[in-house]
């Protein structure tokens, strides 16, 4: 037994900083992951459009809206006298003027087009009132998300200057994809603050034990933490995209609780019937292991599938949940059991629903026993009202009309 304990120890002790290195470095690797790859790579339209660039027509990442009025929502246009009129098209054509300059003298920005540069008025409002500047910026798809921000800020401050009370709207791919990403990033956070003590509450009415209910969110923990500085790796060498680590926690969290709940339902199963602890550990990690093990592989291997559509958000999603996977399972397997070792008896502590629960954890469920019984007596019926089921709920899926992400996206 105390080798058992020494080897926890041990065990735990290695997990500990990799933790914390985890905990330090998830910021900053979320940082280094790219953003958008909604298109697919290889197809006519991305070879028209690298063809395009070579012809030296390439397509703007930055396209920014200059029109009187200060910057935000745009006003009604009034009637304007010919004195008003004249007065704003002097300002926007100063205004205008100073943009492409300040552009032009931007490191990240690569060609600059606007009314002044184009052989016609394309760029130009039929009423004269607004003005498009396109900008196209250098680098990698995130080195221009990463400098579109500054290039629109560099725009404002010169339209600033230049003709005070000239609004400058930043549109185009580039800014899209990057408000999109904020946008949903934005969003997630309020719903996982939602969702965390409504999961916590459910783990402690399953596991009847909060320390039990704990130890599946220190294997999520520990799986999500350390996913992320994986993918920052591999960020170096393929297109990782954010939207992958977004996907990374709800993975995570939802395979730490199904791997942990295999493993903490059999020793408890084991205890039940007066096993030590350490010798209640044995035969769950020998059955309920290798149903994680293959449960783990079996998803790893259809996210490996996946990974040959040629999208690479679709790809970003895919590896992210691949990692996130294996580490889910290397920790239920490896982290979990040395916390049941460690923790002892103390694993089933503090139970606040005790007082209301009929059975024990392990006691079976009568409806569950009848439900598994009825099933296997007629398979074939069963089955037929499944199948039945899972069609009536894909149903809507048929009026599905899929299309590109772009600025229908983002909330109004």
């Amino acid at each position: 037994m105390d080798a058992i304990r020494r080897r926890a120890w041990w065990v735990v002790v290695c997990a500990a900083p990799a933790a914390v290195c985890a905990a330090v470095l998830a910021p900053l690797a979320l940082e280094s992951l790219g953003t958008g790859g909604a298109v697919a790579t290889g197809i006519e339209a991305e070879r028209a459009r690298r063809q395009a660039e070579r012809l030296g027509v390439p397509s703007p990442d930055l396209i920014l809206s200059l029109s009187p009025g200060a910057d935000g929502p745009a006003p009604p246009a009034p009637s304007r006298t010919d004195e008003q009129a004249t007065a704003d098209q002097a300002s926007l054509r100063t205004g205008t003027e100073a943009v492409v300059e300040a552009l032009s003298d931007e490191p990240d920005v690569r060609a600059v087009w606007s009314a002044r540069t184009a052989e016609d008025d394309w760029l130009r409002s039929r009423d004269g009132r607004t003005v498009l500047v396109e900008a196209r910026l250098k680098g990698s798809e995130k080195d221009r998300a990463d400098a579109a921000p500054q290039v629109v800020e560099a725009a404002r401050s010169a339209a600033r200057s230049a003709a005070p009370g000239l609004r400058v709207e930043p549109s185009g791919e580039v800014w899209t994809s990057r408000e999109i990403e904020e946008t949903v990033d934005r969003d997630l956070r309020p719903a996982e603050l939602v969702a965390a003590p409504v999961l916590f509450g459910m783990l402690v009415f399953a596991y009847g034990s909060v320390v039990s209910a704990l130890l599946p969110v220190l294997v999520a923990a520990l799986a999500v933490g350390c996913t992320l500085p994986v993918l920052a790796l591999l960020a170096q060498a393929v297109d990782v995209s954010r939207m992958g680590a977004n996907a990374v926690s709800a993975i995570g969290f939802g395979l730490a609780v199904d791997y942990s709940l295999f493993l903490l339902a059999r020793v408890r199963e084991h205890t039940a019937r007066g096993e030590e602890l350490e010798e209640a550990l044995k035969a769950p990690l020998r059955s309920s292991g290798r149903s994680i093990a293959f449960s783990a592989a079996a998803v790893t291997a259809c996210l490996a599938a996946a990974m040959v559509v040629p999208v690479p958000l679709l790809r970003s999603l895919c590896l992210a949940g691949m990692v996130v996977t294996l580490l889910a399972a290397l920790v239920a397997l490896v982290v979990l059991p040395a916390c049941l070792v460690l923790l002892g008896p103390r694993a089933q502590a503090w139970d606040p629903l005790a007082r209301w629960r009929r059975t024990r954890l392990g006691d079976g469920s009568r409806f569950w026993r009848d439900t598994a019984r009825a099933v296997t007596a007629r398979p074939f019926l069963a089955g037929g009202l499944a199948a039945l089921l899972l069609l009536l709920l894909a149903l809507p899926f048929t009026h599905v009309r899929l299309g590109l992400v772009d600025d229908r996206t983002l909330p109004a």
